[in-house]
């Protein structure tokens, strides 16, 4: 089906979204929807001029340090609070990702540093299939996803019009820069630009945020997983001994930990970090990906009339047992290891480097990239192009606090999965507590007074 771009398309299935779930007026909604076929379609050209930003080059290291940064600022404040802290696990990470994910795009006037506004966009999330289906006018929750939605909407008509996207030295704007610029050129009147950006915001978080949770879970949650993942953390960390002042002006020898959160998405470098994030996205995957038939097609033995909807089911293809094998509904985080790959010379000059016994030779490794029941991503024309840098994020999240930090549920009790949310929208499936204080943890310091500091390929980010 994928090879069918021309005939059996996605541009009307987010044209159609963008107009119910942010409204729009007919002149822009009009324009978005001119051409839908192909390359040529607002999407189309869309999706182009998000490349050079999205893809692995200067402008996606630059976003990708600045989200790094947030979430370290906030792992650095955490620490220092010395003792046991207490969250809801869901709302930590929630809140972590969101922020770390938007000033990264937007910046140092990121509409989203006001409370205010990043409670309207969850109170606008809770309602966009009321809007999506017309209905909120109908509901007390649709008329309140409705409100919230038209005051982000003035936040980012403020935003553009006081030209907070154009401050010049700040190269992780680009992506803002290149999406508003494109808008620009196509005639889209501001109002329609400010609506089209809660697009880009649910694009940008809506998986990125369920995505960080379910990786985090699974890794805690279980203790091999989580030995596994730290002993190949350790190999992107290096300890030096430097000389400190104390305060009474004596000099004295510390270790430093130094990070490269840089090397967790290489996999010649940390091939169970990626074979685990790889199989959370497979194993917790309900996206449901609808196309448009624009003429009549044949598939195989099926034709599909011209008019008609397909929809191709992420959770069904995900746990084909002829394209899984028979451990397909079971979460194995090593399924997706090459048995084939680099030896560990050639992964790392280290030669102190630790292996993973268990972790070769695995009979249900496969290639992730290939194989069509593989839609992590989605495939296609529709691969998502934001996939580096939400992978970027969640394992930087992962390593800052499965390092430094360890988790464990308040109640004491064991690790007990909580309830699956499906909204629509959305790829992966949000977690809801099955009783009172379900997702409370603790929040422990592992190595009280050890001095971490934090690179990104050649850049410090910071010390703590």
């Amino acid at each position: 089906m994928q090879r069918q771009k021309h005939t059996i398309i996605f541009e009307p299935v987010p044209a159609q979204a963008m107009a119910g779930i942010c409204g729009g007026s007919k002149e822009g909604m009009d324009l978005i929807n001119g051409n839908q076929v192909g390359r040529e379609s607002y999407f189309g050209r869309f999706l182009r001029i998000s490349y050079p930003s999205l893809s692995p080059g200067t402008g996606l290291e630059s976003i990708n340090r600045a989200a790094v940064q947030v979430l370290l600022a906030s792992m650095n404040r955490l620490e220092n609070t010395n003792g046991k802290v207490k969250v809801d696990l869901w709302h930590w990470i929630r809140h972590e990702m969101f922020l770390a994910t938007t000033e990264a795009i937007y910046g140092p006037h990121n509409p989203f540093r006001c409370a205010a506004n990043e409670d309207a966009w969850y109170e606008f999330e809770e309602g966009i299939m009321l809007l999506l289906m017309k209905m909120h006018k109908l509901s007390p929750q649709g008329r309140s996803s409705f409100k919230a939605r038209e005051m982000l909407v003035q936040e980012f008509s403020r935003y553009y019009e006081q030209g907070h996207h154009r401050i010049p030295g700040i190269p992780n704007l680009c992506l803002v820069q290149a999406c508003y610029n494109f808008n620009v050129s196509q005639g889209l009147p501001l109002n329609d630009i400010a609506r089209s950006e809660l697009g880009h915001v649910a694009s940008r978080v809506s998986n990125t945020i369920p995505g960080a949770f379910w990786m985090l879970w699974h890794v805690i949650s279980d203790t091999t997983v989580l030995a596994d993942c730290r002993t190949e953390i350790e190999q992107v960390v290096t300890i030096n001994v430097v000389q400190q002042k104390g305060t009474d002006g004596q000099i004295f020898e510390k270790e430093v930990h130094t990070i490269d959160l840089s090397q967790l998405t290489n996999r010649r470098v940390c091939p169970v970090i990626m074979s685990t994030w790889y199989e959370v996205l497979r194993y917790n995957h309900v996206g449901i990906s609808a196309r448009v038939v624009t003429s009549d097609t044949r598939l195989d033995r099926y034709l599909l009339k011209k008019g008609s909807t397909t929809m191709v089911v992420g959770s069904v293809m995900h746990s084909d047992v002829s394209a899984w094998g028979p451990s397909a509904t079971e979460f194995n985080h090593l399924r997706f290891l090459k048995n084939d790959g680099p030896s560990d010379s050639q992964i790392t000059p280290d030669s102190n480097r630790k292996s993973i016994p268990h972790a070769k030779n695995h009979t249900d490794n496969i290639n992730p990239e290939k194989g069509p029941a593989n839609r992590l991503f989605g495939g296609g024309s529709s691969l998502c192009p934001g996939r580096h840098l939400a992978s970027q994020e969640i394992l930087s999240l992962l390593a800052l606090t499965i390092m430094r930090f360890d988790l464990r549920p308040v109640s004491g009790q064991s690790w007990i999965p909580p309830k699956k949310v499906i909204p629509l929208p959305t790829a992966l499936p949000i977690p809801k507590a099955t009783y009172s204080g379900h997702l409370d943890i603790e929040i422990v310091t592992r190595h009280p007074g050890r001095e971490w500091r934090v690179v990104f390929g050649k850049e410090n980010l910071a010390d703590t």
